[in-house]
């Protein structure tokens, strides 16, 4: 009798330790995702600013913009994944039209 009360109460605790650890592994789950989706957000913020602030950029920061949201689609759902393809679109035509005008001469 006493062995079979042990075992029971080892068998719970073992339990108990298998969802405590459950718990931390999806809370660290989540955690990860938080850090991973926070980075493609600041490239983003860091991208915009760039642009409204002295409305153009390098083709640097354009790169820099896609391999730091480059793993977005694995993380978001469609829609802010249509939405940071749409900003690098847009970008790329502001950086077509920079190039296109930058050597014609300003008017008075």
């Amino acid at each position: 009798m006493f062995f079979s009360l042990a075992t029971l109460i080892i068998g719970c605790a073992v339990a108990y330790v298998a969802w405590q650890q459950w718990q931390i592994a999806r809370n660290r789950l989540r955690l990860d995702l938080f850090d991973r989706r926070y980075k493609i957000y600041d490239a983003t913020r860091k991208f915009l600013a760039t642009i409204i602030k002295e409305a153009r950029f390098e083709d640097q920061q354009l790169f820099e913009f896609g391999a730091a949201t480059a793993d977005a689609e694995f993380l978001f759902d469609s829609p802010v994944v249509d939405y940071l393809s749409e900003i690098r679109k847009r970008a790329v035509n502001l950086r077509t039209h920079q190039k296109v005008y930058e050597h014609m001469p300003v008017a008075d």
